[in-house]
């Protein structure tokens, strides 16, 4: 193939004929060229450099205008060079873009027929050169999607950071109950010397003793005084007698084989004591403590024959009987049970029982009026649940460290402490069962709601306002029973 130099000169030696001269480009190939020799000098911006074999002097990529006057070679090729070692990963090169002569060596010849125009093999040649460089950079392959680009990925992302979230937020909860937890132990130590002092009182003043008892209570009672103090608060109106005890334990195979309409007392207590605290170990198959509960259970039917058992006591029982021996559990566990709202429940009261339920569904209206609606829209009445954390003394919904705190208050505050509680512990629950259906909600009210602890309780206890004895009383007065609250039933 000619070089450019050696094309160059043969067509300035060549005459100028009439048939020789090119017809002038009309304007719409004019702005094709032009377009084109734009996009190709855009390409290589001052990279033109001469050839290692020719002594000719080179100049850079022509314009448009000078196109016709500066010769072109159709074989220049543009190509990416992948150079690492140089600062930009991408380059273009080309061969060499050479002039036919200067201007000056030049013959001298007519301003018109100077030099031809472009034709269009030309033109054809720089098309296919930019084509090349163009599909070169379409081709060219980019850094790889970072992660995360996908919608998958992003998912998974989103999860990861979900789950590492709640990793944090889990033994965040954990070391601030480690930390509840020893200082809850250093109460303990702190406060067992005034209790020792306090229960060397032979006989117990309410009235003097009632604002320390009150103090000492809210603060911690330690374990190795909670029996006693509980004893002290029930007190024993029914005046139980150890004679009596025995009485019932020895005639109780008697009592509840002659039972009237009670004789599934006894395989009642045998199937409720299998769901007493399964956590535990201490009222499992052979253990001694069921032993235990399960003579306090039968003593109380025995010594209650008219009403027998009712599910859920058996908690109550065994949360007395980890903190008192069998005589003094029995004899708390009766008075208990004698008190007026307890008693109502136990014995099946209904009129009474309304008045309760109805109490519990005017301070849930009022404190909680979002899930007041939430649960009459479902159908869940108070009748379904209310009733086992009466006489389970909220053993079956709160977790046992939590239901022993409650219990050391109750003793001392009464019944109305109670409802206070019922609402702290549903606000600790909210959120779940706003969201959960008739199923997910009636699953939520019957079982043990493990995360909450007694300092949550406490928080929530904080946004009810306290009543004394003297409004809680006219406020319950106040109220009318549950059944003349609820709209009559739709007829069929």
């Amino acid at each position: 193939m000619a070089s450019p130099l050696s094309r160059s000169a043969s067509v300035q030696q060549q005459p100028t004929t009439q048939q020789q001269q090119p017809q002038p480009l009309s304007s719409q190939a004019h702005r094709r060229n032009q377009s084109l020799s734009s996009l190709i000098s855009s390409f290589l911006p001052g990279r033109s450099q001469p050839a290692a074999s020719s002594p000719t002097p080179t100049t850079t990529m022509p314009s448009p205008e000078s196109a016709g006057s500066e010769g072109h070679s159709a074989d220049d090729d543009y190509y990416y060079e992948d150079d690492s070692s140089s600062t930009s990963s991408l380059s273009i090169s080309a061969n060499t873009v050479t002039a036919s002569t200067d201007r000056s060596e030049s013959p001298a010849s007519p301003p018109a027929e100077a030099a031809p125009q472009l034709q269009s093999p030309e033109i054809t040649a720089m098309a296919q050169a930019a084509g090349k460089a163009l599909s070169r950079i379409s081709l060219t392959p980019g850094p790889p999607d970072p992660p995360g680009s996908t919608d998958s990925a992003r998912r998974t992302s989103s999860m990861d950071n979900k789950r590492t979230s709640q990793s944090h937020e889990a033994k965040e909860r954990a070391t601030q109950a480690e930390l509840a937890k020893k200082k809850r132990e250093e109460l303990m130590h702190e406060v067992l010397p005034q209790w020792k002092a306090l229960l060397q009182v032979e006989q117990w003043q309410p009235k003097r003793h009632r604002s320390t008892l009150k103090r000492l209570l809210w603060l911690e009672v330690h374990p190795s005084v909670r029996g006693a103090v509980w004893m002290r608060l029930i007190q024993n109106e029914l005046t139980i007698s150890e004679e009596l005890y025995q009485v019932t334990l020895t005639q109780r195979d008697i009592i509840l084989g002659n039972m009237l309409g009670k004789a599934q007392s006894k395989e009642l207590i045998a199937t409720d004591v299998c769901s007493t605290f399964p956590q535990l170990d201490f009222f499992k198959q052979g253990s001694p403590m069921r032993d235990q509960l399960v003579e306090v259970l039968e003593a109380y039917v025995c010594y209650r024959p008219d009403f027998g058992y009712v599910t859920g006591m058996s908690h109550v029982a065994a949360l007395f009987l980890m903190f008192l021996p069998p005589l003094e559990s029995f004899t708390c566990f009766s008075n208990l049970y004698n008190q007026r709202m307890h008693r109502t429940f136990y014995q099946g009261v209904h009129d009474d029982m309304d008045v309760y339920f109805g109490i519990y569904d005017k301070m849930l209206h009022t404190h909680l009026p979002q899930l007041h609606a939430h649960l009459n829209h479902l159908g869940i009445t108070p009748d379904i649940y209310f009733a086992d954390w009466v006489l389970s003394m909220m053993c079956k919904f709160l977790p046992i460290e939590c239901a022993t705190r409650v219990w050391d208050v109750f003793f001392i505050e009464g019944e109305k402490f109670f409802f206070r509680v019922v609402i702290a512990a549903l606000l600790a629950v909210k959120p779940a069962l706003l969201q959960g259906d008739f199923a997910a909600c009636v699953h939520i009210l019957t079982r043990v709601a493990v995360g909450i602890t007694w300092h949550e309780l406490v928080t929530h206890l904080r946004e009810i306002p306290r009543m004394t004895s003297h409004k809680w009383h006219s406020f319950a007065a106040s109220v009318p029973p549950l059944s003349a609250m609820l709209p009559p039933p739709r007829r069929k």
